[in-house]
Parts: structure tokens; sequence; C-alpha cells
């Protein structure tokens, strides 16, 4: 067996469990308890039966009611809250392999990566918890249904000896082998990103499986189904495939992935994959010009999760793959909102909303000065994202831009109109106390110390301006005044 560096081997991975949905916090506490009590011994049980570290030294897992998948390196895991308790554990234990293997790039396709993991799984189980354990997990296994055949894999794998199973594992590692890291250059264009500025993204990966040698420099971004995919700048549409419908967790559905690469001025391309089939507003031969819809994101090709694949080449036919993956130099750009706001995030409600408040100033500042929206009502419904990015600091986007930072953080927050009789700026929000959940604290940004005063007459309480719209409109029309 292979020999790893000892202090890979002796730390155990850093694993945070978070729930999708409140309802799944005693699952997530299930899973963090367990790897608590477990996780340095299935950490060096895994490194011992592969003789592989970890790549990830931390891992973060979402605890949901869906299929459980293990997610790319850099990824968060996904495992499903309702298992048994040795079912959560055994499954735990199934995706860590996929990480631990994840790692190898095979060179050949006679056996898929689920084969890959249960000529090891079986014999790590038993290792850990022992036969019953392990039985009752394969049992459990073989009854899911759905896109892969557990059942034929344990029965092909299970057919051999141990010492059979741990031969043909150490001929497979023989014939596989890690992509070497290229160095990597940066971009000469600038790029947009290619995705309207108010996407919500969930992550960004760069590092994964699919993102070495030549393809270095690629992004994912986890973005919902369906997203625009927008040009990231100009250029000539050279490649589009828009016909797939299929995808998978492994490799080989990379034949399936919906594609459209575009080359940009200075011999760079761009490739943009995991598109939606026939939602390609585009063809080869065509300008496009930065912002530009090209498509939308879809199911199709290799991917454990909805996202879109960026990468940014150019051509050298002096590598085996005959390009290299870039650096991409993006425009300045401002982070999402959800990130602002965990940065600013503090257990006091009242210096969580000073924070927030003086973010938003200081954001005015740093895209040079505050600017105004042209009327009351583009101020209410311009999408928060969009009104921080421009430095909009009008009462309507600093309500929307304040109420989009609490929710990430878990507070309910309710938009208030209403009436002050000495100025007619407020951005006025009420919000829900996480220990008191009968009571509610209201705030205006635009007053000092964003307190509210008696002066403060309220009309309307909302979770969105949508829901107020005839009314704003009237009210607009009887004023028709700018923030």
């Amino acid at each position: 067996m292979e020999i790893i560096d000892s202090e890979k081997q002796n730390n155990a991975v850093a694993m945070t469990f978070t729930p999708e949905q409140p309802e799944f916090a005693e699952g997530a506490r299930e899973y963090e308890q367990f790897w608590e009590q477990e996780g340095q011994r299935i950490t060096e049980a895994w490194q011992q039966h592969t003789g592989l570290p970890f790549e990830d030294s931390e891992i973060k897992v979402i605890v949901f009611n869906k299929p459980s998948y293990a997610g790319n390196a850099g990824e968060p895991m996904h495992l499903r809250y309702s298992y048994p308790p040795d079912i959560k554990k055994g499954t735990l234990i199934h995706e860590l392999g996929h990480r631990i293997l994840s790692r190898l790039v095979h060179t050949q396709t006679e056996y898929d990566p689920h084969q890959f993991l249960d000529l090891v799984l079986f014999d790590l189980w038993v290792d850990l918890y022992g036969q019953e354990f392990a039985q009752a997990n394969i049992d459990w296994e073989k009854k899911l249904k759905g896109i892969y055949d557990y059942e034929g894999t344990w029965d092909w794998a299970l057919a051999m000896s141990s010492e059979e199973r741990q031969k043909i594992f150490t001929e497979l590692k023989s014939k596989t082998q890690e992509v070497k890291d290229v160095e990597l250059e940066t971009s000469q264009n600038v790029y947009s990103l290619p995705f309207p500025k108010d996407t919500k993204i969930n992550h960004v990966t760069r590092d994964n499986e699919a993102h070495k040698g030549p393809f270095k420099g690629a992004q994912d971004f986890g973005v919902e189904l369906g997203t625009q995919v927008l040009a990231p700048s100009e250029g000539i549409v050279v490649r589009v495939v828009d016909e797939h419908d299929k995808h998978g967790q492994t490799r080989e559905f990379v034949q399936y992935s919906n594609v459209i690469n575009i080359e940009h001025p200075n011999g760079e391309f761009s490739e943009l994959v995991h598109l939606a089939k026939g939602s390609a507003k585009v063809n080869v031969g065509d300008s496009v010009t930065e912002g530009q819809e090209l498509a939308e994101t879809g199911l199709s090709g290799w991917m454990t999760a909805p996202h879109l694949h960026w990468l940014v080449f150019r051509k050298d036919q002096s590598l085996p793959r005959g390009f290299k993956g870039l650096e991409i130099r993006l425009k300045e750009k401002n982070k999402p909102l959800g990130e602002i706001a965990e940065e600013l995030n503090d257990p006091n409600l009242e210096t969580l909303i000073q924070n927030i408040a003086k973010n938003i100033r200081r954001n005015e500042v740093k895209v040079g000065g505050a600017k105004r929206a042209t009327d009351i009502l583009s101020s209410r419904f311009m999408p928060a994202q969009e009104a921080y990015d421009q430095g909009i600091s009008s009462c309507g986007t600093i309500t929307n831009i304040s109420a989009e930072m609490l929710r990430h953080l878990g507070y309910k927050v309710k938009l208030v109109h209403g009436r002050i009789p000495q100025t007619p700026t407020h951005a006025w929000i009420s919000v829900q106390d996480k220990e008191k959940e009968d009571e509610w604290h209201q705030y205006d940004l635009t007053h000092k110390d964003s307190q509210i005063t008696p002066e403060h007459k309220p009309e309307y309480f909302v979770d969105s301006w949508e829901e107020i719209r005839p009314f704003l409109e009237n009210w607009y029309k009887d004023h028709h005044s700018s923030e």
C-alpha cells in the first residue's frame, strides 16, 4: 500500500453541517455528532485503504431532503436528513469515498466511479463497524432507484473476494494519473460575468476533477436552472451544441454537454457549458456583444448539481490537448449581497443594522458617489444587487438592499411604506426578533442610528413591493417626484 504523509494522515477532515431548512436541523445535528466522534477514525480509514490524502481539508455539508451527492472538491457535499442513523453513517462514508477518489483521472473507461468506489467501500465499512453494518448499507443502496444501477455494481463487487477487489483497485490506481497542473497565465482581455448582475450565486468552484491540466482556470457558478447565459465579452460564435438532454454525475456524461464557444480578441476563447437543450439564441458565425444573451443554463453533461461552467483559454499546439486555460481577469465588481451580509453579521441586531447602513454609505463612495433613482417606482422595484453595484442610494433601494442582506442571514423582514411629516424620505424595515418570534423591531436606515421616531406613521407592511404595486403607481402619479 502506498505510504502517505503522516501529518495529512493524522488530521481529520473538518466538516460543518448546515440544514437547508429549519426542519432539517435535527438531521444536521446527528451528522455533526457522528463526525465529532468518528471523523478522525473515518479519515484515517479512507487514507489507509486507498493510499491517498483528502484533497479538501474542510468540507461544507448541506443537509436537505433529496438524494445525497458528494460534490466536487471545493463544493459543498449534500446529505439527506431523513435516513436512519446507521444509513446516515454509511452514506457519509460513501460520499467521502467519492471525494478522496475524485482526485484520480482515469485513463481507461472499463470501470465507472461507483465500481471504483465499491472495490474499497465494503471492506472499509466492515473494518470500521462490522459485517452487519456493511450489509445493511449495501441492502439499502441496492433499493435506491434512479440514474445509477447500485444493485448491479454491488453484485459485481461482492462476487469477488476481498483480495480480488484489492488487486483490481491497485491495478486501476497504477493505470491512473494525476493530471499535472500547468502554469496558469492571466487572460489579456478583461471579462464580465456571463450572467445578469442580480443572479443568485450559490457557490463558485475553481478546483475540482474537471478543472485540471488544460482546463485549469475554469470556474463553476452554482446558479439556478434557466439562468440567462450572457456573452462575457465581444466576439464570434465558433461552436454551438444545443441538442442534448442527458446529464449525470460520472465522466461518461461529458459527451452530452450543451456548449457555446466564442472567439474573443487577442486569440482568447470562452467555453460555456451545461446549457439547456434548445435554449441557444445564437448560431456559429454570429457576432456577439458583451452582455448579449446566448442561452440558458440547464441539465446537460457531467454535473452533480445545476451550475454554469466557464473556461477562458487560448490555443497552444505544444500541449497535448492543443489549448491552455487562463486565469480570468474580471471587471471590478461587488461581492454578492449575501456574502457581504455574512461579513457584516453581528449577533446584536442593532449593531448589525448599523453595519449594513454604514456599508451602504461606504459603497456609494466606492462606486463614485451616490446616485439617485429616476423616480420612486424605479427605486422600489430595482433589484437590490443591481442598485448596490451602481451605488444608487434612494429610499427604496436602501430598503431593498438591507432587507436582502438580513434575509440572507435568516431574518424575517417586512418592507414598510408610511409617512413622516418632516421629510418624505425613509428606508423603513421591520425585522422579526430571532429569539422572540412575536417581537418585531422597526428601523429607518436614512435616520440617525436608524431609529424610528414618533412621527413615523406606517401604512403598509409587505414582503415585496409587488403586493402594493397599484397603490404605489397611483401614489406616484399623485406626487410625481423623484426620491
